[in-house]
């Protein structure tokens, strides 16, 4: 496993490869399109390399490529035989295209673009094209931080993971982060957000769209490794973080269903038709 080289408080080094970083919930932009960005804390950085510290990874699936910081950052921690990477913007981002002209890189990388996370079948069809039937390593699902689109995608990729695989969903407690935010910007009139939060509240029609809290998928993965005797063999969740452990069960890629699998036997969750509909509402 390689070690990161922290340069400053922005910047860090891996395997000869600059990078900036920043906490993706400040909003920072990048000093140059071409230089690759990783909107990541310098404490998620060294927890993926705690993570993947001694780990085999071969095949590699990563849901949102943002601007592509972070698909190298993954190319050069691992060097990896394949790594599919997935985004729903069409535009590929300057650093990564520019880092794809690196000699072998094109053989390894796979970057799909306009492809929604929620969309199992172009998911399937991308994968089968990329490994065929081998099993996949890692999954590292940064993309929506939406429940629907979440869970579509963990149910077309998870039954494809070999036993002892990791499934990573980043940042499911973006909403409370949001939420927070929002409120901590309505309450202070001094916070530079304070008016058009207002506004946005007030006005007519401007709601977020609906959305299940992504909270809910961490309890459904801790039901899954409750319930399905070892399809699911350790749940890991952290602030930013929840990782699945893949067991070694076999499940039917065509019908993997969460409701199905996650079975509620004790009532723990609330019912789906009960939950918040508008960030607005905590």
């Amino acid at each position: 496993m390689r070690s990161l080289r922290f340069l400053d408080h922005t910047h860090f080094e891996l395997d000869g490869q600059h990078f900036e970083f920043a906490d993706p919930f400040e909003n920072v932009a990048p000093s140059s399109a071409e230089a690759p960005f990783v909107l990541k804390t310098r404490r998620q950085l060294d927890n993926y390399v705690e993570l993947l510290a001694g780990c085999s990874v071969h095949n590699v699936v990563e849901l949102g490529i943002d601007r592509g910081g972070s698909t190298i950052f993954l190319d050069k921690l691992l060097r990896p035989q394949r790594l599919v990477a997935v985004d729903l913007r069409a535009v590929p981002p300057p650093a990564l295209e520019r880092y794809l002209e690196t000699p072998g890189r094109k053989d390894v990388i796979r970057a799909h673009y306009g492809v929604d996370q929620s969309d199992k079948a172009r998911l399937a069809a991308i994968l089968d094209e990329a490994f065929g039937d081998e099993p996949i390593d890692l999954v590292i699902d940064d993309a929506s931080h939406v429940y629907g689109p979440t869970v579509a995608s963990f149910e077309a990729i998870f039954p494809r993971l070999r036993p002892g695989a990791l499934y990573i969903v980043e940042d499911w407690d973006a909403l409370h982060m949001f939420a927070d935010g929002i409120s901590e910007a309505i309450s202070d009139p001094a916070n530079p957000a304070h008016e058009a939060f207002k506004r946005r509240v007030a006005a007519t029609g401007l709601q977020p769209k609906p959305a299940l809290e992504l909270g809910r998928f961490a309890m459904e993965a801790t039901l899954l490794a409750a319930g399905t005797r070892d399809l699911v063999r350790e749940v890991r969740v952290r602030h930013n973080w929840i990782v699945l452990e893949r067991g070694a069960a076999s499940i039917d890629r065509a019908t993997a269903n969460i409701d199905a699998l996650a079975v509620d036997r004790f009532r723990v969750l609330r019912p789906r038709e009960e939950t918040i509909e508008s960030v607005f509402e905590l």
